[in-house]
């Protein structure tokens, strides 16, 4: 069984390249699409919603009445706080792998970075190889995994290039 693995732009693409797949024999459970999106700095990116957006250099005052840019860090366990990102909640796993049933119907799960490795080492990937697509999933694209046994890997490889073209 050959194993392939490439990037799109984003979702849609991602499963565009998945139903051409289906469309020339793939049966549904033979391909994978894992979505990810990229980690955010909220030193950096308007926040707000209630009380109206809030832009990185706004002021805001602290606790003691002393006013600094929105964007200044509180502080930090070690290292240079202006150095390092400003993470939240949305930092949880944000990976969503989405398979299909042999009937069709759609399944997905959230997966953490150890359950995605042992899910490319389990299709056969090399350590390259997945060290590359985690690195695409971190820069917001979507990954389809594909495991090919109905057509030849040549002519799945071909296919998913067309696509992403």
């Amino acid at each position: 069984m050959a194993t392939l693995c490439r990037a799109y732009p984003s979702e849609a693409a991602a499963r565009r390249a998945i139903e051409d797949l289906r469309d020339r024999g793939l049966p549904p459970q033979g391909a994978q699409l894992i979505t990810g999106g990229p980690l955010h700095d909220l030193r950096r990116e308007p926040v707000g919603e209630f009380l109206g957006r809030a832009d990185p250099d706004a002021p805001v005052r602290t606790f003691g009445n002393t006013t600094l840019q929105r964007w200044h860090p509180p502080g930090t366990f070690a290292g240079d706080p202006d150095r390092q990102r400003a993470g939240s909640f949305a930092d949880v796993d944000s990976h969503v792998v989405i398979q299909h049933d042999p009937s069709g119907r759609e399944h997905a799960r959230v997966a953490g970075l150890d359950s995605l490795e042992a899910l490319f080492s389990a299709a056969g990937l090399d350590e390259e190889s997945t060290e590359r697509a985690l690195d695409e999933l971190s820069a917001g694209s979507s990954l389809v995994l594909v495991q090919i046994t109905e057509m030849g890997p040549a002519e799945a490889a071909e296919r998913l290039e067309l696509i992403r073209a």
